[in-house]
């Protein structure tokens, strides 16, 4: 009898925990890192705002390092992911993810990229890290071409994190791909967050100068451009007399270098 009341005691505990993260809002900052050469560092700020129906992360740059400098952030590489801000928007409700990327490198536009929330499947790995106060596990998933290792906190059931990751039971404080090319670092934390729901509404609305498009259809005009783009430059230097000029392009710098729909990375 005893043993079954305080199961029961743990069951209303669980519920009522459970209905106050429900009405509450969640923001989390961190810190973004592009590492491209030990020389030249992308620093991003990155800001979660999540309930547990939804989620909008936005990720700003703000500043490059190179040579161990602070650098023009506007001056991006071509291999780097543009100096326009991006956000990822999931709704789980609808099974609907919105990837804005805003001024994309290549193609020059806004766009609004649509996809289902991608499954990561993760692996539970038994090592423990304690990041500010909280005890970490860790986890891994292979996406689109990186392998990427997570820590995240029980302790904050929010299933929540920067950029695409979804999918863990609780949320992500810390997370980078095996290379080391892109890096997340939590902040801050701020549950609860003293925003309304419609101003978390509102931030889901596409903007109308953001051209609406699936994920599949995104990709193949992104390396069409790319084609296009070396052609233009193929064309233009075989005219001159004497001249030559090789021009290669790799999206292998890129979160998903490769996915279900594109293979080949490199162009020649």
């Amino acid at each position: 009898m005893k043993t079954k009341f305080i199961i029961i005691l743990f069951f209303i505990f669980s519920i009522s925990i459970a209905q106050k993260i429900n009405q509450h809002i969640i923001k989390v900052v961190y810190d973004e890192y592009r590492t491209f050469s030990p020389a030249i560092i992308n620093f991003d700020i990155g800001t979660l705002m999540s309930n547990t129906d939804q989620s909008y992360y936005s990720s700003v740059p703000t500043s490059k390092i190179r040579n161990g400098e602070a650098a023009d952030a506007t001056k991006i590489s071509i291999n780097s992911e543009g100096a326009g801000k991006s956000e990822v928007i999931l709704n789980k409700k609808l099974n609907k993810l919105i990837e804005r990327k805003k001024e994309h490198k290549i193609l020059k536009k806004n766009f609004a990229i649509t996809e289902s929330i991608p499954k990561m499947r993760w692996k539970y790995l038994p090592d423990l890290k304690k990041i500010n106060s909280f005890v970490c596990k860790k986890a891994t998933t292979t996406f689109r071409g990186r392998i990427y290792e997570v820590w995240y906190t029980e302790k904050i059931p929010f299933s929540a994190g920067p950029w695409k990751f979804n999918g863990l039971p609780g949320l992500i404080l810390a997370a980078k791909d095996i290379e080391n090319v892109f890096r997340w670092e939590v902040k801050s934390i701020e549950l609860p967050y003293a925003i309304d729901f419609s101003k978390l509404d509102e931030l889901m609305i596409d903007p109308l100068n953001y051209e609406k498009i699936s994920f599949q259809e995104f990709d193949k005009k992104y390396i069409n451009a790319i084609n296009d783009k070396i052609s233009n430059i193929s064309t233009r230097n075989s005219s001159r007399d004497g001249g030559q000029f090789n021009f290669a392009y790799s999206t292998s710098n890129d979160r998903e270098p490769f996915n279900e729909y594109r293979y080949e990375t490199y162009f020649q």
